[in-house]
């Protein structure tokens, strides 16, 4: 609960202060989609996935470089492993498969350096995500066990670096992100969702 506020006392704040930019007329809106790889490997057994995003906000603050973004993400990671039980007659072992469906919310706070060359941006980004996963595990040995599904919201953070270059009406983006985010259900026990991500972007500015 105490995270839920601090992260809506945030947000409040930023819409707070792009709403009164946009009065001054200074609100710079960007919106930027994304595709790229999640690596949790380093953090837990789940594979590298495909991810995909679509960003928005609004540079508002000290001459446009400092600003609000929030994000809408998916990836659906899974790991497969064998798992030694004696209660089982067929050799002791089955079969397990772990599939996260993860829609990923992203509120967060963006900075923009001063350009290195003529289109060249470099930037960062951090926040808090909340992460909706729905986990599916099903397990076999030599005859399926069934599949047990978990529904449940996880909250994390993560830490963007960037850069973009400014390629005909918007700009082509390259980040890499490190996020950070336990995982407590049933299906799953103690774990986390912690990755590396890279993606690729291209986003336009109104």
């Amino acid at each position: 609960m105490r995270s839920v506020l601090q992260t809506t006392s945030v947000v409040i704040m930023l819409a707070a202060g792009a709403a009164r930019a946009e009065d001054n007329g200074k609100l710079g809106i960007f919106v930027e989609s994304r595709v790229g790889g999640a690596f949790p490997g380093l953090f837990n057994r789940l594979r590298v996935a495909p991810t995909f995003a679509l960003e928005g906000g609004a540079l508002f603050a000290l001459d446009q470089h400092l600003g609000a973004v929030f994000e809408i993400s998916y990836a659906q990671p899974r790991s497969s492993r064998t798992v030694e039980d004696a209660r089982l007659t067929t050799g002791g072992k089955y079969n397990a498969t772990l599939t996260m469906r993860d829609l990923g919310l992203f509120a967060g706070g963006k900075w923009l350096f001063p350009s290195l060359a003529q289109r060249l941006t470099p930037y960062v980004e951090a926040g808090v995500r909340v992460h909706f996963i729905d986990t599916i595990v099903q397990g076999s040995a030599g005859a399926d066990f069934g599949q047990n599904d978990e529904t449940s919201p996880q909250w994390g953070a993560a830490l963007r670096v960037g850069a973009s270059y400014a390629l005909g009406p918007g700009a082509l983006s390259l980040t890499v992100e490190a996020a950070y985010a336990e995982v407590a259900q049933v299906v799953t026990g103690a774990s986390n969702i912690s990755n590396i991500l890279t993606q690729l972007g291209y986003g336009l500015n109104f």
